[in-house]
C-alpha cells in the first residue's frame, strides 16, 4: 500500500538494483483506508517502505520480517536487523 522510488543525482527514476543518490516514499492511505487496515498494520507498512529506502528487498524466507509482500503487522525482526546489518555493517 506503498510505493518507493529511486532516484539518481540528476533526478532521474531508476531501477532499486542500480545506483542512486536519494528516494521517495508514497504511503496511500486511502488503500489502507479502503482495506480496512488497523494502526498497527499501517505502521508496519509504512516501515517496510521506509525499509525499501535502505536497500531493502522482499525475502524469500518464511523467517518473519517487516520486508515480506502483503498486509502484516509486524515491526522490524531479528531478520530485517540482520539484512541490514549485512548490508550496512554496524
Amino acid at each position: 500500500m506503498g510505493q518507493q522510488t529511486a532516484y539518481n543525482s540528476s533526478g532521474q527514476i531508476v531501477g532499486v538494483s542500480d545506483s542512486w543518490a536519494y528516494s521517495t516514499v508514497a504511503i496511500y492511505h486511502n488503500q489502507m483506508e479502503f482495506q480496512g487496515m488497523t494502526s498497527s498494520e499501517i505502521s508496519s507498512n509504512a516501515t517496510h517502505e521506509v525499509g525499501h529506502t535502505l536497500s531493502q528487498a522482499h525475502p524469500v524466507t518464511s523467517e518473519a520480517s517487516v520486508m515480506k509482500q502483503g498486509i502484516q503487522s509486524i515491526g522490524v525482526q531479528s531478520y530485517d536487523v540482520m539484512s541490514l546489518i549485512s548490508k550496512w555493517g554496524d
